[in-house]
């Protein structure tokens, strides 16, 4: 199960399992690798949402994001405020 948890200044994305990654998602991030460097983030949430793995806490750093269209979860989601 996918939790969205709003933290400022990040929105975290984390979901159950065993072993936890932490990836990161920045407006000046591109779109390659596992987002698991925090100098090397994801461009899109999508992306990120794509590379992780249950138990896993997506950091979203504060801006402003472009969305070509709905973000898709394809796993059980729950959002915390």
């Amino acid at each position: 199960m996918l939790r969205l948890l709003k933290l400022l200044p990040f929105l975290v994305l984390a979901a159950t399992s065993a072993h936890a990654a932490d990836r990161y998602v920045a407006t000046t991030g591109t779109d390659t690798g596992d987002c698991q460097a925090i100098l090397s983030p994801c461009l899109t949430l999508q992306y990120a949402i794509n590379q992780a793995a249950a138990n896993d806490t997506i950091n979203v750093a504060a801006g402003t994001y472009t969305v070509a269209g709905l973000v898709a979860v394809t796993r059980s989601a729950r959002s915390d405020s």
